[in-house]
This record gives C-alpha cells, structure tokens and sequence, in this order.
C-alpha cells in the first residue's frame, strides 16, 4: 500500500512538472496567411513577428494574464483633446442594426497628444483611430498604452484618435439605443469623417480591441473596396460571438469571465438606466438583473437590433461572416489561452482564402488586450507589434504606389 501511495505521489509529481514546463517554455507564434501573399510583405511581416515571452508568473493561467493589466501603469504625459461628434438620425442600412431608423446619439474622438512628442500637423504621415473593447473608452489602459506608444515610438509621424461609443468615455446617451458588437454604422460615419479631413495621400488605420475589434472588422468588410481605411489590426477579435457565448457559458474560465463582464455591462446600463427606462423594446427589471452575458443580450441589446433572441443577434453582429468581403491589410491577433476569444475557436481557413488577411496566434496572453511582458509584465508586447504592422503596410502602400 506504500509504494503504491508513493508511486502516486511521484505520477502526481511527474504530471505537475511536465504541465509546468510545458507552460513556462517559450512557444513559437503562428501566422497565418495566404500562400499567394505578396512575398516583399510577407517578408517583412516576419522580420518584426517575434516571439511573445511573459513573465513565468503568467503563463500558468489566462485569467492571470487577463487581470495583469490591471497592474500594468498608465502613461501620465498623455492629453486628450475632444471631438464631440453628432450623429444625426438616418435610415439603417445595414445587418445588425435597428429596421428602420437609427436614433441619433454622440460619440466623441480623443484626440492625443504627448508631452514632446507632438507631431507638426503638416508632417502628419498617417492617421489611426483606436476603438476600445466592451465598456472601454480612451480612459481605458490598454487604450491609452497604445496610444502612447505608437506616438513615442513610430518611426512614423502619427495623428492618433480613441474613439467613444454612444454612452461611453462621458459621451451623453440621447437615447435608448446602445452600441453593440455588431453595429458598424457609427464607426462608419466617424472613420468617413476624418478620412474627409486628411488628404488622401494620408492613410487611415484601425485599431480595434475585443467588441470593437468585430465592429471594426464587419465594418471593413461590409465596405470591401470602399472602405476609407489603408489597414487595420484586430486583437482579441470574436468573429464568431455565437461561438464565443457558448464558451462562455460552457467552459470553466468562461464562466468566470463571464460574471466579470456581466457586472460590467449592468454597471453601464445602470448609470444609463433613466435613459434605458424610455424604451418599449427593453426590459430594464431583466437587464440590471441578468446572470449572464446572454442574457443580457437577450434582453439589450437584441431587441435594439431586431434580433429575436440573443443567438440571432450573435449571428447577425459576428465579423466572420464578412471576412471573405475584406479588401484591406487586416492582422488579427489572438491568444490560446484566452478565457473569451480562444484561439481554438478561430478557423484559420478564412486566413488563408483571403489575401488581404493575416492571423497571429500566440500561446499565452489571455484577454489582456496588451500582452504584458518583461519581469513585472510592465511593457506591452502587442503594442509594439501594432506599431509594426502599420508602418509596414505604409511602407508597403508607398513602395506600391506609382
């Protein structure tokens, strides 16, 4: 009976190491792409595509990447100067959007500028507008690291914008309509705004997070050739939400995760409640009490969509099904071991039909949005890898043009 409690022991043992040096040890990123890519592209691609390396401490776990970033610091030199921006009613035009007419409400661009980095308006070389993920804003961290880097660090001259949905970032709801992860249209008029306002030799690029990672990706694609945007790059991207929810619901980080982000977006409605009240399609008792994500799509955001159910909703707001339709420079990164969007659930066959597409999959990371590494997890490895895909498509875009 000893040895075989001490040979169960030792297995034990043996198990625990393996897992642990299986997490700990440095794992190749994947990226994948069309096998008829432009080569001098490709080529650069993967002369700034480097390994992600995080601290050992956040390896064992996405959750614990997930909630690293919120020790990560925030830049304290950065100022923001506001566009309140308007939007008038208009007929809805598109798939995951109100039937008729969609209400007028205000978003708002977070202009940005760092102390001694400012650069001259005439020198601006390219333009990128970073929209947050679900209940972000440009308050949000990994929002301003971005953003702080990219104006710091490019070798570029860049004019940066955070975009603020309706009822975020301290932008007033007019009325009961909320964003949602599929309703592209005032992203569409904010992106067409300032592409009227730069020359057109200066590009514009998205940068999207999470939620609005898939508003900016189904944007791109509703528009294919239209679109007023040169590239774009989509981190933690759900592409399939109906996918996401059942893991959500259905695994045991999800389930986490999913209490975390239904405090969230009860916490919004909540301060939106007086506005919210004034709908017939919403069911304030059943949202400020809604036990999941699901459910508080149910009863939202699916009604505002002319959705019947959340899975309708869940189908209709999902970019996936229109990535085939992109005409653009789009990465998209994502992490195994995320708790939300896990790279498991991502069908790298869609990368591979369209040119304009390129995945990246990188072992660890979780849902933090910035893929902390260093020895305190303080510098963030997906900024620097946004910074790199923009100026290499720049690069690329000028080479191309006659």
């Amino acid at each position: 009976m000893r040895r075989r409690g001490k040979s169960l022991i030792l297995s034990l043992l043996l198990f625990v190491s393996y897992w642990i040096i299986r997490k700990l040890r440095v794992k190749k990123i994947r990226l994948t792409c069309h096998k008829h890519v432009d080569p001098t592209f490709r080529k650069h691609l993967l002369q700034f595509i480097r390994n992600y390396c995080p601290p050992f401490w956040i390896k064992l776990s996405g959750i614990v990447s997930t909630a690293t970033t919120t020790l990560m610091s925030t830049p304290d030199d950065l100022v923001y100067k506001r566009e309140s921006i308007l939007l008038p009613e208009k007929k809805s035009e598109t798939r995951c959007a109100p039937k008729d007419m969609i209400p007028k409400g205000i978003v708002s661009l977070d202009w940005v500028h760092v102390f001694g980095h400012d650069p001259q308006p005439t020198k601006c070389e390219a333009v990128v507008v970073i929209i947050p993920g679900l209940t972000g804003s440009s308050g949000s961290g990994y929002v301003q690291r971005l953003a702080h880097h990219l104006l710091t660090r490019s070798k570029l001259s860049l004019r940066v914008a955070c975009y603020n949905p309706r009822g975020r970032g301290n932008n007033p709801l007019l009325t009961p309509f909320l964003y949602s992860a599929g309703y592209t249209e005032d992203l569409r008029r904010v992106l067409r705004r300032v592409r009227d306002v730069y020359p057109s030799e200066i590009p514009l690029y998205g940068v999207g997070y999470s939620l609005g990672s898939n508003v900016l990706a189904k944007c791109i694609g509703e528009d294919g050739n239209m679109s007023p945007l040169a590239g774009a790059c989509c981190l933690a991207c759900p592409i399939d939400c109906l996918s996401m929810s059942n893991s959500l619901a259905n695994t045991i980080s999800g389930k986490l995760m999913d209490r975390v982000l239904v405090r969230f977006v009860r916490k919004v409605a909540h301060e939106s409640a007086h506005v919210l009240s004034g709908s017939t399609t919403v069911d304030m008792d059943a949202i400020l009490k809604a036990p999941t994500m699901a459910s508080f799509d149910r009863h939202a955001v699916a009604p505002l969509m002319n959705a019947a159910s959340a899975s309708e909703y869940y189908r209709e707001a999902s970019a996936g099904l229109y990535l085939s339709n992109i005409r653009r420079p789009t990465l998209f990164i994502h992490a195994d071991d995320d708790p939300v969007v896990s790279a498991e659930k991502i069908r790298l066959d869609d990368f591979e039909s369209n040119e304009h597409l390129y995945s990246i999959i990188t072992a660890g990371g979780g849902h933090s949005m910035d893929w902390p590494e260093g020895f305190l997890a303080d510098r963030s490895w997906s900024a620097e890898v946004v910074k790199e895909f923009i100026e290499t498509v720049f690069n690329h875009r000028r080479i191309q043009s006659p």
